[in-house]
């Protein structure tokens, strides 16, 4: 059944920035490896290592607990852990949550234009596995 998107939870090094979250993109990816020896007539691949990448966009405040002052200390620092659901209600096999650590590959504090909001961006690399969990 399609869900349509109001109420996303996102923790991120313990805190909870869902009040000024806007969109999230959590793609999992597998890097894959060419193993087409010769006779072969087509081209062969297997899987290695899974990548999944986190790209959060927020209305930014630069006020306590606002996202400039929960992202800017992260960049550059030690991985810190984050868990994703597309429903602040309970964790289900219907609304899963997804945990990991991460490092800040990118934040960008000031984005806008002249009458709008202003926003900020965050993405994030992984520092380790990805985790699916339904209860």
């Amino acid at each position: 059944m399609s869900q349509v998107l109001t109420d996303s939870k996102v923790v991120i090094n313990g805190s909870n920035m869902s009040a000024y979250l806007l969109s999230h993109d959590l793609p999992q990816d597998v890097e894959t490896h060419d193993n087409t020896a010769m006779t072969k007539t087509a081209r062969q691949f297997q899987p290695g290592l899974k990548v999944h990448l986190l790209t959060l966009e927020f209305l930014q405040d630069y006020g306590s607990g606002g996202p400039d002052q929960t992202f800017s200390p992260l960049v550059g620092a030690a991985a810190f852990a984050v868990t994703i659901k597309t429903s602040s209600g309970t964790t289900t096999t219907g609304n899963p949550e997804y945990q990991g650590n991460f490092i800040v590959e990118h934040y960008d504090p000031m984005t806008g234009r002249i009458g709008e909001l202003q926003k900020c961006t965050l993405r994030l690399k992984p520092a380790g596995p990805l985790t699916r969990a339904t209860s």
